[in-house]
């Protein structure tokens, strides 16, 4: 038992250096097979399928697999632009000129988005040059970057993909300890100094917490379809979460407010005495929470029972002190 105990450690352990160093030896066993898959197909240049694989391995999934649907299709209209003429077309900037003119002027034409218009462009200042030295580049081109761009995002999507659930958590927890800070803050500080402004520094503390959240919430909700390995639950739930946490911010900044205006002192008192309880409870509920390992796709993601329950007891605390 023991044994068994020993080896599924050093497995994890071993899928946990894997996951970690996976942007290192994906982009090198990725930008191995391309080229070796272009050479097979008959390329003359199959640098340009690494290429195109390691420009898809962007931050996210999402940003991925949209950076390679760009390229291909940018790469393969500008091939089909300008493939036939490369030979005949002088290579002088004005002949580049009304090349990339034209180019764009039509791409516009077609309302293409800037990043579809500047693969296109891209493809025809390389073709128009390289076609003329070296044959076939067209070709080679739009076929190589297919392969660099469908590899490049079975890889990404595949293959230990980036966690945004990670990214929530830890953009969660910075908020959580913001709105601990808070808490010290206004039971701690003198009421005249609250009323001179650092309230305000408090509230934006909060709001520039709350806007990392809601990004890094947004990335992952747009990357949802590609998340193979993360549960669509687990960002609802986190999204859940950041909506009590959300309550809980507006309520304890119409608390605080109040509580830098006219208040008898016993019930001043009183309330820093609860601040503090209340910063103690939330700061040992986000200490004891688990944090998810990237090599576990975010499948054990822990129930945030004790967060939802410290975040509602802050909630029914402020909200009592508002309507009192």
């Amino acid at each position: 038992m023991a044994r068994q105990d020993v080896g599924r450690s050093q497995t994890k352990r071993w899928w946990h250096y894997v996951a970690k160093t996976a942007d290192v030896w994906k982009t090198t066993l990725g930008s191995v097979v391309v080229w070796e898959v272009a050479r097979l197909t008959g390329s003359r240049h199959p640098y340009l399928a690494p290429l195109t694989f390691i420009l898809c391995l962007q931050a996210t999934v999402g940003q991925s697999v949209r950076y390679a649907l760009y390229r291909s299709a940018g790469t393969v209209i500008g091939v089909f632009l300008i493939g036939a003429f490369a030979k005949w077309i002088p290579i002088t900037a004005w002949a580049l000129g009304i090349a990339l003119l034209l180019t764009t002027v039509l791409m516009k034409c077609f309302r293409a988005n800037a990043m579809l218009t500047h693969q296109v462009a891209l493809s025809v200042l390389f073709v128009m040059y390289f076609e003329q030295h070296s044959s076939g580049y067209a070709w080679d081109r739009a076929k190589d970057t297919l392969i660099g761009a469908i590899v490049g995002v079975a890889f990404v999507v595949l293959l230990f993909p980036p966690s945004p659930l990670n990214q929530i958590r830890q953009a969660m927890d910075a908020l959580g300890q913001h709105f601990v800070d808070a808490l010290h803050h206004v039971a701690e500080y003198p009421v005249d100094e609250l009323r001179e402004g650092e309230l305000n520094q408090v509230v934006m503390a909060l709001l520039d917490g709350m806007q990392s959240v809601a990004e890094s919430l947004h990335t992952a909700k747009q990357d949802a379809p590609w998340l193979l390995y993360t549960k669509k639950v687990h960002i609802q739930r986190l999204d859940e979460t950041f909506s009590l946490f959300r309550e809980v911010c507006v309520h304890f900044v119409v608390f605080s407010e109040r509580f830098a205006g006219p208040m008898s002192p016993e019930q001043r008192e009183r309330w820093r005495g609860q601040l503090r309880r209340l910063a103690k409870q939330l700061s040992i509920t986000l200490g004891d929470k688990a944090h998810v390992p990237s090599f576990n796709f975010a499948s054990n993601l822990p129930q945030p029972d004790a967060l939802h329950q410290a975040l509602e007891r802050l909630v029914r605390a402020f909200r009592c002190a508002n309507d009192a």
